[in-house]
């Protein structure tokens, strides 16, 4: 049996293989019939609770900004929504999470208890000091984030014991409400019943199970995601090529971080571990051999291998054969509400995708590895365009800066149609004992 999904590894939701690992869909949410009520909460009535179906707007008007003016009022933003994530470490329990808001020039904080944000905020300028919080509106939610990650990790540990039905993914909603479940079969989810006095079966319906409130949405099949001929020193985005032990190809990906190994500063490439695990051997698109896969992490998606040398760079552009390349400024982990880009090799450069889940779990069949199961950030392309393509996994997802460099955000692992879900850059390089390369 699987190891189930846990708060501590955010790994192993589901207990057994399936064809696929799907994710949302056109079809909208429903609350869980019967859910279980949530505390009285003082959150402004104009700003509706945040739900999967509401997170990313189609036709959004801020993607319609010229880039530079996105940056303009994104940079600030980032700022406060930073500083607020690396305070509220300290504040656990009462900490919900945060959502930018870049048309209302805005960062939403949601706390439990309002009495809290004070020195939440506090320490948010003791940390950055040049963060300016006229830009905080605070919100009272129903329940924490951590409170809300023990729900999800019940939830699963429920699921991997057995449910008359297949959940695809959970995530943590930012404004602290409950969790978006999605499931393959929406009929197939049971309303909640009451409970017959001296019962001994366990509730199957998932806010039940999870004991806070869930939002539930039918799903589609979506799968984990698969520049031409770079050379060194290799930067991210490029096109690999992999072969197993055997020396046979077995597919192609993209490229993510350029990295340093911390204990022996020698160079290293980050790529998906769906795409190559240990004995495998990457090449580059023009058929050179780079380096062969020691070491993976499949909760986080990543797989490292040595190359001669690197530049800690990424390509972009429109597509494979067209590209320039920006320098990498730092990684940082995305924000709630952000928008963000990611690269890759049949899709080259697709921007405009919002951060609409900061923690969510996922699975499904890679084919040559079999079942995995990853976690991360979950972003929808505003517009409805495609988000990634297969051949894009490994690729970097990262957001433009204004100093012309692009901050590293994650690793393209999972997707299809406009959603994408990507790996932290930050826990993958703490994880394999890496830093981004200069």
């Amino acid at each position: 049996m699987r190891k189930p999904f846990t708060a501590s590894s955010y790994g192993g939701f589901m207990r057994r293989p399936h064809r696929a690992w799907v994710v949302a869909a056109a079809g909208g949410l429903a609350s869980a019939s019967g859910v279980v009520a949530a505390p009285t909460t003082t959150q402004a009535a104009e700003t509706p609770p945040v739900t999967v179906e509401n997170l990313a707007s189609p036709k959004d008007p801020f993607s319609q900004l010229p880039l530079e003016e996105q940056i303009r009022i994104l940079t600030p933003l980032r700022a406060v929504g930073y500083a607020v994530e690396e305070a509220a470490r300290s504040a656990p329990d009462t900490y919900s999470g945060l959502r930018l808001k870049p048309m209302d020039r805005a960062v939403d904080v949601y706390v439990t208890d309002g009495k809290s944000a004070e020195p939440l905020l506090a320490d948010a300028k003791r940390i950055d000091p040049a963060i300016d919080l006229s830009l905080v509106r605070v919100h009272t939610a129903p329940y924490s984030r951590a409170l809300l990650t023990v729900a999800m990790s019940r939830l699963g540990e429920r699921h991997a014991a057995g449910l008359p039905y297949r959940i695809t993914s959970v995530g943590v909603l930012p404004d602290g409400t409950g969790l978006a479940v999605r499931v393959e079969d929406l009929q197939s989810v049971p309303e909640k019943a009451a409970r017959i006095a001296g019962s001994t079966e366990a509730p199957l319906d998932p806010s039940s199970i999870a004991g806070v409130p869930t939002f539930i949405e039918q799903q589609a099949p979506l799968d984990f995601t698969s520049r031409i001929a770079d050379e060194p020193p290799y930067q991210g985005g490029a096109f690999i090529t992999v072969a197993d032990n055997q020396n046979v190809p077995v597919g192609q990906c993209t490229v993510a971080i350029p990295a340093i190994d911390n204990e022996t500063n020698y160079t290293r490439l980050v790529t998906a571990a769906h795409c190559a695990r240990n004995g495998d051997v990457i090449y580059t698109g023009g058929g050179h051999k780079q380096g062969i896969v020691y070491d993976f992490n499949t909760s986080l998606d990543a797989a490292v291998y040595p190359v001669g040398s690197v530049q800690g760079r990424t390509w972009l552009g429109p597509d494979s054969y067209n590209s320039i390349s920006k320098p990498f400024s730092r990684a940082e982990t995305a924000l709630v509400g952000d928008r963000i880009c990611n690269g890759g090799v049949v899709s080259g450069m697709v921007c405009d995708s919002e951060v609409v889940l900061a923690k969510t779990a996922w699975g499904g069949d890679t084919g040559r590895f079999g079942y995995q199961e990853s976690y991360g950030p979950e972003a929808h392309q505003v517009n409805g365009q495609v988000a990634v393509r297969s051949g894009d996994s490994g690729g970097p997802v990262f957001s433009h800066q204004p100093d012309g460099t692009v901050a590293l955000h994650g690793v393209v692992s999972h997707g299809g149609g406009s959603v994408i879900r990507f790996t932290n850059a930050l826990q993958i390089l703490q994880a394999l004992n890496l830093r981004l390369a200069p």
